[in-house]
């Protein structure tokens, strides 16, 4: 019988390689550990974040009381303080958006007690209600103002509007240019209701380059018209006030991840020049 010759050169050769692979494995090892550690600590973060997160907004809501309105809360409604009374408004009922969003959480999502639209709010009688919660609808609206003037229409004097909107910094928009207070005061001026082709094109360009601007102006995409940070969040609630005598005062004003919540009080003290 006879044995293969191996000779002394390729045998070292072939042990030097399994060394090299073995090496290679550890590091990589070692990688993998350094990974594990680093998304434990990302996760930990994350834990911590969202629990602040949900702490900024429990305390924010917490002066809600009474009874009052959210629009448009689908299946994450605020949290409310035990004893305050929130009904739901929304363009469709309970089960159509059940239908609508099936990726969502079917239980999760609350029922519909007002069905109208959100931005006008005209099923709702003036002066009805201590509060109206708004979570990232505003930046959906093309007249926000309008939509302001509508919820502190239906607001109580001294009732409470409480509004989060995404900082554009922390989003898809972030190479948007921010929308000047100029351009909503123009929107609300004309009462503007449909969107110029000019914002599309602005979208498509930063955000979404797969899609036609005029397609999108064609149907009125709801996207977000508006793209803002939190000083101009905080600009456009002051210089509403002061430009056009909305009845508001800021009583919060927090930076919770990548959302900036303020919270209004209708002041029935002031004389509004739109009301």
């Amino acid at each position: 019988m006879k044995f293969p010759f191996v000779s002394r050169k390729r045998l070292q050769k072939a042990i030097d390689s399994r060394e090299v692979a073995v090496d290679k494995l550890k590091k990589r090892v070692d990688e993998l550990k350094e990974d594990r550690v680093a998304l434990r600590a990302k996760a930990k973060a994350e834990r911590v974040n969202l629990k602040r997160d949900k702490c900024v907004r429990k305390i924010i809501a917490s002066v809600l009381t009474g009874e009052g309105i959210e629009i448009g809360a689908l299946h994450f409604p605020l949290s409310v303080s035990e004893g305050t009374v929130v009904k739901y408004v929304d363009y469709s009922t309970r089960e159509e958006n059940i239908a609508k969003f099936p990726e969502l959480d079917a239980d999760a999502i609350v029922t519909t007690d007002y069905v109208c639209n959100g931005e006008k709010l005209e099923v709702i009688e003036d002066e009805t209600q201590d509060f109206v919660i708004a979570n990232h609808m505003l930046e959906h609206c093309i007249n926000p103002l309008g939509t302001l003037q509508n919820f502190l229409r239906v607001v109580k004097p001294g009732g409470h509007i409480f509004i989060s909107l995404p900082d554009k910094r922390f989003t898809f928009d972030v190479k948007r240019p921010i929308t000047p207070f100029s351009h909503i005061k123009d929107d609300f001026e004309i009462s503007r209701e449909v969107e110029d082709l000019s914002t599309y094109e602005d979208w498509v360009k930063y955000v979404s380059a797969n899609k036609t601007p005029s397609n999108l102006h064609k149907i009125q995409q709801n996207i977000h018209f508006h793209a803002w940070t939190q000083a101009e969040i905080l600009e456009m609630y002051i210089e509403a006030r002061k430009q056009l005598g909305f009845p508001l005062e800021i009583e919060w004003a927090a930076k919770n991840g990548g959302e900036f919540i303020v919270l209004l009080r209708k002041d029935a003290s002031l004389t509004p020049e739109y009301f």
